[in-house]
Order: C-alpha cells, then structure tokens, then sequence
C-alpha cells in the first residue's frame, strides 16, 4: 500500500512453525486497530519501548501504534469484510475492555456477508490461515472471531502460540453454566463447530426470521427478529443461549436478552476472549476474564 509502512521491533522472534523470516512486513489495506491515534512525537516515544510500532501516513488512514508492552497482545481475524472501522473494532474493543489486554484486528478480504454457510466457511478458511500466519510474529495469541471456526485447526498447525475459536469456546462456556443449550444463530443448522462442542446438550436452534448473513442483524427487523428468535429458545425450554453467531456482538444484545429473560447468555466472542486471555497467563487478564464468567452466570 503506496505510503503505508510498519516498524517492528527485531526482538520479536517469529511464531510460525519452521519459520525464521525477520518479523517485518509491509502493512496491508484493510486493517484495523484498536490500539489507539498518536501523533509522530508519540509514535517516536513508543518506539523505544513498546513491542511493535505501526504509521500509516495516507490520507485518512490514522497512525495506531502498541501502547503497552507490558500487556498481552492479541490479533483478532475477522471474517467481515468492511470499510468501517467501527465496525470491523467493536470485536476487537470488546476483548481489550473485557479483559486488560492490546488487540490488532484485521479482517479477510471479500467476504462482504461474512460466513453465514459451507461455502462461505470455505472461502474464509485459506484467508484466516494467511492472516493468522501475518499476525503471528507479533502477537501473544490469535482469535478467529467467526462461531464457524474458519480454518481453526489449520491455523493451530501453522502458529507456535494459542489459538482460539470463538464458536468452539463460547459453546464451552455455555456448557460450564447448563445442560440445555439454546443456540441463537443466522440459521435453524448451528455452526459445525458449536454443534460438536455441545453434543447431546444442544437442546434447540433458532434463528431471526428474514436474517441470511451477519449484515441483515444490523437492521431493525434483524434486531427485532433476534429478540424473537430468542424468546422461542426460552419458550423451549433452553437454560443457557449461546449467541452462535459473532454479528450478535456487534450488536450488542446479550445484556439484554439477560435482562428480558433472565438467563445466562454467552457472548461468544467474549468467551474467545476469555480463554485466550487465560492461556496467556496474564495475572490482568485472568482477573479480568474471572469477571466475565461471573457475569455470564448472572
């Protein structure tokens, strides 16, 4: 990208698997951050003692750089493909807020709908593999921010540090607080990964009427069509919703759908988060997360 560079530091050993190339790169379009706006006074300042350093100088790109070396890093890959940087963020805010630690979001390219199907699962897979493989030099541990789980295990051959699934965790968490999962996704078929971390708790699956992708969640009839969706899982009978799909939490609906029906609801992105965070071993992080599976089971 014509004017855009990144500075890493050379202390910043490579985490890719029979890989010793210099942890070096040329930035690419479509990143996002959450790691904050600095002017080149600051940027200069975190160059000397903060693990890794990132300047955009184009047009509006801002110039983000990594504040605290002392804290964990985690990269988040996205499997939405957008230009608004809110939007590709508010994942990887989540995480920093909810858990103490410095979060790099990218996010694949091509994939305007996201992954709603097997197909779209599969496209996504070889792009998560090749971020993940971007990221890894640079960061503590990876989140795959998708409850399909794209190319989880591939990416865990690839990296020598964790990676996590936000499908796979948040249907853990959800097992750890009842044994009747309802199950709120983009369709009636529960993502594979999620299906088979709950086995025979999968107690039912609905999905909002009128919704096909995560795009459709973001308009009144889809947060509208949610709230039924979920209602139809308590009438059920389901003790737990597991938000099966990532699109929820950019919506922000789980302190909700608490509220209105006073059950626990695992955000799935935060369970990612949390057991991230936990295997990095963070004492700020383990307190953190310790905070949010307590508010889970509330």
């Amino acid at each position: 990208m014509k004017g855009c560079s990144v500075w890493y530091s050379s202390s910043v050993s490579s985490r890719i698997k029979g890989c010793t190339r210099p942890s070096t790169r040329t930035n690419q379009p479509g990143t996002a951050t959450t790691l904050g706006v600095g002017t080149p006074a600051a940027l200069a300042k975190a160059a000397t003692s903060c693990r890794w350093v990132i300047a955009r100088r184009v047009g509006a790109c801002n110039t983000v750089f990594h504040t605290r070396s002392s804290r964990a890093a985690v990269g988040l890959i996205r499997v939405l493909t957008s230009s608004d940087p809110r939007l590709l963020n508010i994942h990887g805010r989540a995480v920093r807020d909810a858990f103490g630690v410095e979060v790099v979001s990218r996010a694949v390219h091509d994939q305007p709908e996201g992954v709603h199907d097997q197909l779209t699962h599969d496209f996504a897979s070889p792009k998560v593999m090749a971020l993940a493989a971007d990221l890894a030099p640079h960061v503590d541990g990876i989140m795959i921010s998708c409850s399909s789980d794209p190319g989880l295990e591939d990416v865990r051959s690839l990296v020598d540090i964790p990676v996590v699934g936000a499908g796979s965790a948040g249907a853990a968490a959800a097992l750890a607080l009842g044994s009747r999962i309802g199950v709120l996704a983009l369709s009636t078929e529960p993502p594979l990964a999620v299906a088979r971390v709950l086995g025979e708790q999968l107690h039912s699956v609905q999905a909002p009427d009128g919704v096909t992708h995560t795009q459709d969640l973001l308009t009144p009839s889809g947060v509208y069509e949610t709230y039924l969706a979920a209602e139809r899982l308590v009438d059920e009978g389901a003790d737990v919703i597991l938000q099966a799909c990532t699109g929820l939490t950019s919506m922000g609906v789980s302190r909700e759908l608490r509220r209105r029906y006073g059950l626990p609801v695992v955000d799935a992105v935060l369970a990612a988060g949390s057991a991230l965070t936990l295997q990095l071993g963070s004492p700020d992080a383990r307190r953190h997360a310790g905070g949010v599976l307590a508010k889970l089971a509330g």
